[in-house]
């Protein structure tokens, strides 16, 4: 019981030093008592960090982590402000993280290259808006004295003014096994874990970017877009620049290649359309963002013409081909179908851009392009 109420006493000091922490009271349903206030997960109020109010930031998300057993835990805060400014100095925004408690403790922190005692945050704020950013996270455990045999540690998270947040993307990346995923599209993670140990994440924001090699690029935005490439940015050696100062700096050339299905040849475009695929020459190794777009929901893919078509896919997750119909007078038929009563070839092209040549694909991919012919004019559509 005294452990219990030190390791909260500590997690808790930095949002009030008046509040007292009750042990956990149903850990069925990790409920715990602050004051006379029942609080989901670890029962942490995040109302006050250090005098400052995450409400009224442009947007936050805050992750509670705890054990298995719920016996431990901690919790961090992303957020972004137009007041804030990213890395040093420190700012009114930054809250640091105390230090350790006694195990058994898990313990967050975030590093944005702040000095002591700021080089651990609680919480995080950086300057709003913005293209790309990266949060950089460690959790530490200790567990000795828990008693049970399997360890995990679970993650939770809420995000809070999401209406205002830039990015169309926040993936988490565990950076020893390279595992990833998007906190937009799940809410809690589990992590098997040693009885002590610590791990190491990036937090990613970013816009509908993709990634382009030194040499010719096949590609297609995979998202709902009609965006002029000069309003598009390049990232390139950790500095992002506009269309023309990529251009003018050697990194990518001007031109930008779409395919005329009518005419069957090649034409300059300034455009990038969303189900449609694109050349772009790249000198070095640099990511293309997306800024003027919208998430696709329906699910189209795209048109198809009589002949040679030039296409991509506008969702932002890989799919088999055989999740793929394909419309034609009305009618619906499998990949397979289609193929039999002669709508479109058995296969189709994506690019390899480090042998520079075409290969055979049979998954849809997002940010790259496809070759694909059809014999009739029809619709491509993914499979919900």
């Amino acid at each position: 019981m005294i452990k219990k109420l030190l390791i909260c006493g500590i997690i808790v000091v930095l949002l009030s030093p008046m509040i007292s922490v009750s042990e956990v009271i149903n850990k069925d349903e990790s409920k715990h008592r602050i004051g006379n206030k029942l609080i989901d997960n670890i029962g942490i109020e995040t109302n006050n960090i250090n005098g400052k109010y995450p409400d009224d930031m442009t947007w936050y998300l805050q992750c509670d982590v705890y054990d298995n057993g719920y016996y431990c835990a901690d919790f961090f805060i992303i957020a972004e402000d137009p007041n804030a400014n990213d890395g040093p100095p420190a700012d009114y925004y930054d809250a640091p993280q105390p230090p350790e408690p006694p195990a058994p403790y898990v313990y967050t922190y975030l590093n944005d290259n702040l000095k002591y005692p700021n080089d651990k945050l609680k919480a995080d704020c950086r300057e709003y808006p913005d293209t790309y950013k990266i949060f950089n996270l460690t959790v530490i455990h200790d567990l000795n004295g828990v008693n049970y045999t399997n360890y995990t540690l679970e993650y939770y998270w809420t995000i809070n003014g999401s209406n205002e947040i830039e990015y169309s993307n926040i993936e988490l990346i565990y950076t020893k096994t390279g595992d990833h995923f998007s906190l937009f599209e799940q809410y809690s993670w589990i992590l098997p874990v040693e009885i002590t140990g610590s791990s190491n994440y990036k937090i990613i924001c970013d816009l509908v970017h993709i990634e382009l090699d030194r040499n010719w690029n096949f590609i297609s935005p995979y998202c709902n877009t009609v965006n002029d490439k000069c309003d598009s940015l390049i990232c390139h050696e950790n500095s992002t620049i506009n269309w023309s100062e990529a251009v003018n700096s050697n990194v990518i050339i001007d031109s930008v290649f779409s395919w005329d299905n009518l005419n069957q040849s090649y034409m300059f475009s300034n455009t990038l359309n969303s189900g449609q695929g694109y050349w772009i020459y790249a000198h070095s190794p640099c990511y293309l963002w997306l800024k003027k777009y919208t998430i696709h929901t329906d699910n189209t893919i795209t048109e198809l013409q009589n002949d040679w078509n030039l296409i991509g896919s506008p969702f932002n997750t890989p799919f088999s081909k055989n999740n793929v119909t394909i419309e034609w007078n009305n009618t619906n038929y499998s990949w397979s179908d289609a193929i039999n009563i002669g709508l479109i070839t058995n296969v189709f092209y994506s690019w390899n851009g480090t042998i520079q040549s075409y290969e055979i694909s049979n998954t849809f991919e997002p940010g790259k392009a496809y070759w694909l012919y059809a014999y009739q004019p029809c619709v491509l559509k993914k499979i919900s």
